[in-house]
């Protein structure tokens, strides 16, 4: 019988048998609620902050245009009107919002105050709004930020048009210095992003995307979720050999076991390549499908010597929650951790999340998966040296 064959078909009838079990379909069941959320999230009115504002009654032009300028440039924050300061500060203390913004004074009178005063006094002390904050957090310090930057436009205007009409002979329009101004004003970014192998004005290449910074984390989250798989491949590998499952298979061990893992992470690549597709992260398809492949093989490896480090499927399994943990801290999910910087070289997912827009990462993860199979085989050669417990029986 040709061996091909005979591998693919029990490796087949094992893939089969997968899906009796409660613990898997569970497993693969985590990816569509993990989309679900995040979509819904994403395509909900609620964001990373909701803020009220609140003008206090006040008919400025000025302030109206700032708040509805501002309002509709932020995708990813909710806003809230509030009548007067009272109730909004009270939606604060009762946790209804995350601050408030209470206007003190119309921005015109603070824009006139600007223009007329002079360079080393020109707000008086007076403010123009008040923030309310029930705690302060990166979000919300991020969000006053971003308002600080939009009344700046209005600050900078009033300042300028106080100086060239201190420093020139007549009278000038409001046009003329409207015109003046915008002519001086730098439209285009100082600073500009962009991944290694991206074009260098920072643009995406071809058949790329900007995605929403709401969904971004979930292929780190996908990816830790494919790497657990890879480790509950190996445990169900353990339990079905002590059962006995494999005394009918003929061949080399280490294979038998890759294979079997490897089928495991298959089923769950082909979830996590839908997934991608439907929250919208997916990209270039070339790539996304080398990385991928690639990132299975070396999880299905790790997972290979992590049980022969762990000596016992139990122990693996009580540290597979430390695992977890440890590849999102040391791994770019959420953010990057600047801590034990070399340990990060440890986590194939680490080498996945930056292979797709670094090619330098493409080849150490090559790299990693060679390491892997070398110690797997020197390992399965040298027998229980070294601490691991390598099977050297051929059945």
């Amino acid at each position: 019988m040709n061996p091909w064959n005979f591998w693919l078909k029990r490796l087949l009838l094992l893939n089969k048998r997968l899906f009796y079990r409660p613990s898997y379909i569970l497993l693969l069941l985590m990816v569509p609620v993990m989309v679900f959320t995040l979509r819904t999230w994403a395509g909900s009115e609620t964001g990373f902050a909701t803020i009220g504002i609140c003008e206090n009654g006040m008919e400025d032009e000025a302030t109206r245009e700032l708040f509805d300028t501002f309002v509709k440039k932020q995708d990813h924050m909710q806003f809230l009107s509030y009548e007067d300061a009272e109730t909004a500060t009270e939606a604060v203390a009762k946790g209804e919002i995350d601050a408030a913004w209470i206007v003190q004074e119309p921005l015109s009178s603070v824009m006139e105050s600007v223009q007329t005063g002079t360079i080393g006094n020109r707000i008086n002390g007076r403010i123009f709004l008040h923030i309310v904050l029930r705690e302060k957090t990166v979000n919300l310090l991020f969000a006053s930020e971003l308002l600080n930057c939009a009344i700046y436009r209005y600050t900078s205007y009033a300042a300028y048009a106080g100086e060239v009409q201190a420093h020139t002979v007549g009278e000038r329009t409001e046009k003329e210095l409207r015109d003046l101004y915008e002519s001086r004003v730098y439209e285009k970014t100082f600073l500009i992003s962009s991944y290694l192998d991206e074009n260098k004005d920072g643009s995406a290449k071809e058949g790329e995307k900007d995605i929403s910074l709401l969904v971004a984390p979930l292929r780190g989250m996908l990816g830790v979720w494919l790497f657990l798989l890879g480790l509950i491949g190996a445990l169900y590998y353990e339990a079905d050999e002590k059962k006995g499952l494999f005394v009918w298979w003929k061949g080399n061990a280490l294979l038998r076991e890759a294979g079997y893992i490897l089928q495991i992470l298959l089923n769950g690549g082909v979830v996590y390549l839908i997934a991608l597709v439907a929250i919208g992260v997916f990209t270039d398809p070339g790539r996304e499908i080398t990385a991928l492949c690639l990132f299975i093989v070396a999880s299905a490896l790790s997972a290979m010597l992590l049980r022969r480090i762990c000596r016992s499927g139990k122990v693996l399994a009580m540290l597979i929650p430390l695992i977890v943990i440890a590849n999102l801290v040391f791994c770019p999910v959420f953010l990057t951790v600047r801590l034990i910087p070399r340990i990060k070289y440890l986590f194939p997912l680490y080498h996945y999340m930056n292979c797709l827009y670094d090619s330098f990462y493409l080849r150490s993860m090559v790299i990693y998966t060679l390491i892997g199979a070398g110690l797997l085989i020197v390992g399965q050669v040298r027998g229980t040296k070294m601490g691991f417990r390598f099977s050297k029986r051929v059945i």
